[in-house]
C-alpha cells in the first residue's frame, strides 16, 4: 500500500495527456472566439467555457494526479473513480459545453 507521501509525489505530467488537453482547449477557444465575434453570444456563453474547462480539468485530474498512481497500484476504488471521471463526468461536461453551433465552428 502506498503511503500519503508517495501519493503526493505521484503527479505525472504525461506529454500525450497534456498535448491532448492543450489541443482540445485551443480548438474550443478558437470556436468560442469565432462565435462571439459573429455576435452569437447565446451559443458561446461564458458558462459553456466554464463547463468545458471543468470537463478538461476532470479528465486531466484522472490521468495525471495521484489518483492515477493509487488506481494503478493499490486501490480498486480509485481505479473505478478514474473510470467514472473519464467515462461519465468529463464527457458529460464537455458535451454540454460544445452542443449546438459551437461543435461545428
Amino acid at each position: 500500500m502506498a503511503t500519503a507521501a508517495q501519493l503526493e509525489s505521484a503527479w505525472s505530467a504525461e506529454p500525450l495527456v497534456l498535448a491532448g488537453v492543450a489541443t482540445a482547449a485551443i480548438l474550443f477557444a478558437r470556436a468560442f472566439i469565432r462565435l462571439r465575434r459573429r455576435g452569437r453570444k447565446d451559443h458561446a456563453s461564458w458558462s459553456r467555457a466554464a463547463l468545458f474547462g471543468c470537463g478538461l480539468a476532470l479528465l486531466s485530474l484522472a490521468l495525471v494526479s495521484p489518483l492515477d498512481a493509487a488506481g494503478d497500484e493499490d486501490l480498486l476504488s480509485a481505479h473505478m473513480l478514474q473510470h467514472m471521471l473519464i467515462g461519465d463526468a468529463a464527457p458529460a461536461l464537455l458535451l454540454l459545453a460544445v452542443r449546438g453551433p459551437l461543435i461545428a465552428s
